[in-house]
């Protein structure tokens, strides 16, 4: 213990003996940590952390697939996990939940929407998370006739009741329907998103259609059960329905997996994984910086440490008191890094324009500590140990005058291979910037299929306070559209579902007329439930056929509109064959024919997918409760001026009846792709500090190598060397840094870019602007620190050179 005082005493000493080199590396090291520790609480969450609730790692997703058709996290219907619940051996507990949006009304206060789910009794004792006030759900609540129940979440209960401790017991009005609260989650808790409330489904499952699927299965494993089991277990019960119901069940399956599969997308889990590797990057750049350093500062205590070695002191005791020195220098960085850490978090927040699911957290707690701990304590070793070694094989010969810097060819080959590694890091991560840069931007100038600019939408759920029935949709959709389009600065407004580019999606099974395929083979497409105005609104003129009736004479006919590749597909080569033609929704032979009127354009119903071909119903053959009601603004009218308009439009037809999420549909575009928007914000900031330390790096290596060569230089100009010929022998060792940097640059950008084809929209892996233009710029950069002490250089007084020592 005596010897460690006496050790973290020197290295004290001796750091603040050089303040300002010490406080450069404790800079960059706390660069290096600040980025890393406020990047991995997200990234952890994402990837990494157990979710939040009971034994997590029995926690798993019981989903249905479509193998044929690549669906393999789909929904299960109440009858098939009725059955798989009677049936497994593997699994302990099989729960059901749906996302869904409520309208809930109380007190005389405004309806509000809240995004909620609907849920089998015994969700969250699956999850093992029970409520901080009240009670769970019983069993038979999911049952008709015992679902008149409601559990809220905490967030929902301090906000809208005011943390009533009275709150258990109370009615409240639920899409019209009175609810008895019967308990309160744990705050934090927002399963399995962002929802707030969370509802019984109410349903029969010996009496639910078997083709409507709509919920997620989630289970715990059996003790001393694999998930490989317990899939293979659900996959041969799945089989089994498939063979006793062929008619709805045909091609499809169930599997068991990781429930984190469903929370995050291949899409986030990339994403994620390249932003965690960007910051391992830039903490290596700065240790890099940070050896460079030591390695310098090593030449001028060479003396110093022969000295003590002469004294006695061992290597071993020589190289532990240098790392001590370093790994102060780290735990000083980490330190402030934390302090970095905490204002990196409150820009990421600024920048994520959403609400972030409950288990992804942004903050500094046990498991991030441990990272920055551990990340801190192996930076220090990083940069010290080389630095440490090689100082301390300083011999007896560097006690005589002239022979400082004897071993400086090894150390110049050391500090070389840092700088080389600095500039190759720094040229991957400007290359993964920029291409992910440019993969964002293409996807943001997508074409859609119709200018959305002049668009405002807002989401609304027409079957609150009792208006659930079909006649009762159709009057308020008509009234509200009616209402918004006599509004002066409106052209035409219309109601539609899903509304297209905000992620959200219909997707059904098709059986068309003279085309008969294996069945499980049935195409999926896009269906939308829109009012009549609605290709008037999004300006989609027929391409052959006509569109529906203004006047809304084709709400009951089993017509509809299909798109441009849709009829493509079926009536080649133009489609405009497909007038006159049938179609089917499901697979269920008792459903009605469609006939074709008319085929419009194909328009995107996602920024991020493929377009697929879609199929437009009146509303009143498929009248949804949640509508998006969408406005075409007048020429230079700004659509977000309008959404007042909108709101009081909507009051007044009915005040009872939610408004949310009034978003003009570009914003829409936005916030559904801002996820990629702020990964290339986050790989753009990291790769710009990797080349700014990169920059200094090289700076660092030729001054340090002119200081060193002042003596040569000196000579060289005393016996008629031009300053051309000194810039030029200084120049040399930067062109050679610089080239073996971009070499190893470019190979590593080329591996990882082909990893990288999910998340590139448009953009080659090969692209000529991230593999030419960046390594040039990178160069460029990298050349002129090198000139400026080159330059430096050819300015030596030979007379005072030849006086240095």
């Amino acid at each position: 213990m005596d010897i460690l005082r006496q050790d973290l005493t020197f290295a004290v000493r001796t750091l603040l003996a050089n303040r300002l080199a010490t406080s450069i590396a404790i800079l960059c090291i706390a660069i290096g940590i600040g980025v890393n520790t406020a990047t991995f609480s997200m990234v952890d969450s994402i990837l990494f952390a157990p979710l939040p609730f009971r034994d997590p790692a029995r926690v798993v997703g019981v989903f249905g697939v479509q193998p044929r058709l690549g669906v393999r996290h789909g929904a299960l219907s109440h009858p098939d996990l009725a059955d798989i619940r009677a049936r497994n051996r593997t699994l302990d507990g099989l729960a059901m939940f749906a996302q869904d949006a409520f309208s809930v009304a109380d007190s005389g206060r405004d309806a509000d929407h809240i995004v909620g789910a609907e849920v089998s009794a015994n969700l969250f004792r699956v999850l093992g998370v029970s409520p901080v006030v009240g009670h769970d759900f019983l069993d038979g609540n999911d049952l008709p006739g015992g679902d008149g129940v409601v559990l809220l979440s905490h967030e929902l209960w301090s906000d809208r009741y005011q943390a009533d401790p009275g709150i258990v017991g109370r009615t409240i009005t639920v899409n019209g329907v009175p609810r008895t609260v019967l308990g309160v989650m744990p705050a934090g808790f927002a399963f399995p998103f962002v929802q707030k409330m969370w509802v019984p489904f109410g349903v029969n499952p010996a009496t639910a259609p078997r083709g409507d699927r709509i919920g997620v299965g989630v289970a715990r494993l059996k003790a001393g059960v694999s998930l490989t089991e317990a899939d293979a277990d659900v996959r041969a019960i799945a089989s089994r329905i498939a063979e006793t119901f062929p008619a709805v069940n045909a091609g499809r399956g169930a599997s068991v997996a990781p429930f984190r599969d469903y929370l995050s997308d291949e899409y986030t889990r990339m994403l994620a994984a390249l932003v965690e590797g960007a910051v391992a990057f830039v903490l290596l750049i700065a240790c890099a910086n940070v050896a460079n350093l030591s390695l310098t500062r090593a030449l001028a205590r060479e003396r110093e440490i022969a000295v003590r070695s002469a004294l006695g002191a061992s290597r071993l005791r020589i190289v532990r008191q240098l790392l001590t020195e370093n790994l102060v220098t780290a735990v000083a960085g980490g330190l402030l890094g934390l302090l970095l850490a905490t204002w990196g978090m409150e820009a990421m927040r600024a920048l994520i324009p959403v609400e972030l699911p409950f288990w992804i957290r942004l903050e500094i707690n046990g498991r991030v500590l441990a990272f920055t701990t551990a990340a801190t304590l192996l930076s220090g070793l990083a940069f010290g140990l080389v630095p440490a070694l090689q100082l301390s094989s300083a011999s007896g010969e560097a006690l005589k005058d002239g022979t400082r810097g004897s071993s400086s060819g090894a150390r110049g080959r050391i500090r070389n291979g840092f700088v080389v590694t600095q500039l190759g890091l720094s040229l991957v991560l400007l290359i993964v910037a920029t291409l992910m840069v440019r993969g964002f931007l293409s996807l943001q100038q997508r074409d859609v299929g119709y200018a959305p600019a002049p668009l405002l939408a807002a989401q609304l759920v027409i079957r609150a306070q009792g208006r659930d029935s079909i006649p009762q949709r159709l009057s308020y959709a008509r009234r509200i559209t009616e209402r918004l389009a006599a509004t002066p600065e409106v052209v035409s407004a219309a109601l539609v579902d899903p509304l297209p580019l905000s992620g959200n999606g219909n997707s059904v099974r098709v059986v068309v007329d003279g085309h008969p395929v294996p069945r499980g083979d049935e195409p999926s497409v896009s269906s939308l439930s829109v009012t009549d105005r609605f290709f008037d609104t999004y300006a989609l003129r027929p391409l052959s056929g006509r569109v529906f009736d203004p006047r809304g004479r084709d709400d009951s006919l089993p017509v509809a509109v299909v798109s441009e590749r849709f009829a493509r597909q079926y009536w080649p080569p133009s489609g405009r064959d497909a007038i006159g033609g049938r179609f089917r929704l499901g697979l269920d032979s008792a459903g009605g024919w469609l006939t074709i009127v008319g085929v419009v354009p194909t328009i995107r119903m996602d920024m991020v997918d493929a377009p697929d071909a879609q199929v437009y119903l009146p509303y009143g053959l498929a009248p949804r409760a949640q509508m998006a009601l969408v406005a075409r603004v007048a020429p230079g009218v700004d659509p977000h001026a309008l959404a007042p308009a909108l709101r009081s439009a909507a009051r007044a037809v009915d005040p009872l009846v939610p408004v949310f999420d009034v978003y003009s549909v570009p914003d829409v575009i936005s916030r559904r792709i801002w996820g990629f928007r702020f990964v290339g914000q986050l790989l753009g900031a990291f790769a710009a500090l990797a080349f700014v330390l990169a920059a200094i790096g090289v700076y660092g290596v030729i001054a340090f190598s002119v200081a060193q060569r002042t003596r040569e230089v000196g000579v060289r100009i005393a016996l008629g060397a031009r300053p051309a010929d000194v810039l030029r022998l200084v120049m040399r060792q930067g062109v050679w840094l610089v080239c073996a940097g971009l070499a190893v640059g470019v190979a590593g950008a080329g591996a990882l870019s082909r990893l990288m084809t999910l998340v590139l929209f448009g953009v080659s892996p090969a692209d000529a602007v991230a593999f030419v233009a960046i390594p040039l710029a990178l160069a460029a950069v990298a050349l002129f620190a090198s000139w400026v002490p080159a330059r430096r250089a050819t300015l030596v007084n030979p007379v005072e050179a030849l006086r240095h020592e």
